[in-house]
């Protein structure tokens, strides 16, 4: 791992020309400022990391009262577990902001509440840091890994400045926290997406500020990279594992949203815990062991509207089961309701279309008819969208 980080603080060394003629212009920008920035940096990543852990905790142990999780393998359990934890946190902040409640003290209350889940688990967490990289090819892959991971903390540890975080991610739970209330932003369409993401946000904006939330969105990088290496591995090669997070660490669509305050990540985690939680059911072959399938699809489904497509695809496993396939479904529905319906039933209410404003031509809504052909106009994608 030592040769590894610093082979990734060489190569990026190599690419900050720029760093370094500032910082011989400008010597004194390395005084006590420095320092103390780079100890709230420390700070808020060790609160948010902290409450992740937290819900990790919480959430399987609730997973496993519900008799929903496999004991095999131990990190799948553990992953499923922060899925359905930073749900169930998410809702808990919704209600915060909805009551008016989302300031430091609720907030720090609720952190003291997670802490205190990570402490009871601080052992079983231990045990679940990668295995150090051996071997020529796992060190290139490790350090490959650490590079992009570091660029992703520069651009945690920077002001935001993504188009996206700025006008959706951490505008909307700033406007509710501004305006003490959760209610109903006709002129925005992100304010009708799912958003348990931006709920997290709206907790660490209120505790700390924007970095706090930008570290809390870098930090699903390395977990998501965790995760695809463990599976890739089987639990047997660290050298595949390291291969694993290193290709999906270089991917551009990984780096371009790691640190930025967005929910792709979120939403890649719960999607993987949906489609690992299908594969198990069917091959226990157990009607039940859907009720994980369909916890993991609600959290994905409320996270990102693009979670749905993790949703269908567990929903059509489901629907493929050798046996007992309607106790199967029923199973898959009701955790996909428990943990996919409150953000769909907002929109309802609100507006009659649970997906405001894409079902409007068909629902008769002509002003939402109207809201859905300018968001398709203003594609600039550059491909079309078909089904």
């Amino acid at each position: 791992m030592p040769y590894a980080a610093a082979a990734a603080l060489v190569f990026l060394a190599a690419r900050s020309a720029g760093l370094w003629m500032y910082l011989l212009s400008s010597p004194s920008s390395l005084g006590p400022q420095t320092l103390a920035a780079l100890l709230r940096h420390a700070l808020d990543l060790s609160l948010v990391a902290v409450a992740l852990a937290g819900a990790a905790s919480a959430g399987r142990r609730a997973l496993r009262a519900a008799g929903a999780l496999p004991n095999d393998p131990a990190w799948f359990g553990w992953v499923c577990g922060l899925v359905a934890g930073e749900a169930a946190w998410s809702l808990s902040v919704w209600l915060l902001v909805a009551g008016g409640l989302c300031q430091p003290l609720p907030c720090a209350a609720l952190w003291l509440f997670l802490a205190a889940a990570a402490w009871r688990d601080r052992r079983e967490l231990a045990r679940l840091v990668p295995p150090a990289a051996r071997g020529t090819l796992a060190i290139a892959a490790c350090a490959v890994t650490l590079a992009c991971l570091l660029l992703g903390a520069i651009a945690a540890g920077a002001p935001p400045t993504d188009w996206d975080t700025l006008v959706y991610h951490f505008a909307l739970p700033k406007l509710y926290l501004a305006q003490g209330g959760f209610h109903r932003l006709p002129w925005s369409v992100s304010a009708h997406f799912p958003l348990n993401a931006e709920m997290l946000y709206a907790w660490a904006l209120a505790l700390r500020g924007d970095e706090a939330a930008q570290w809390l969105s870098w930090l699903h990088g390395p977990l998501l990279l965790v995760v695809a290496a463990a599976w890739a591995s089987g639990g047997r090669s660290s050298t595949v594992g390291w291969v694993t997070a290193a290709l999906l660490a270089a991917t551009p669509a990984f780096c371009r949203v790691l640190g930025t305050g967005k929910n792709d990540l979120q939403t890649a985690l719960a999607v993987t815990a949906t489609i690992g939680a299908a594969l198990e059911a069917r091959r226990r072959q157990n009607a039940r062991a859907w009720l994980l399938a369909g916890l993991m699809a609600g959290a994905a489904a409320s996270t990102k509207l693009t979670g749905l497509w993790g949703a269908a695809a567990a929903a059509l496993l489901a629907l493929a089961a050798k046996r007992r396939r309607g106790e199967a479904l029923l199973w898959f529905a009701a955790g996909a309701a428990v943990l996919g319906l409150p953000w769909y039933a907002r929109n309802w209410l609100w507006t009659g279309d649970p997906f405001w404003p894409l079902l409007g031509r068909w629902l008769g809504d002509a002003d939402a008819a109207v809201v859905y052909t300018r968001l398709r106009a203003a594609d600039t994608g550059g491909l079309p969208r078909t089904l």
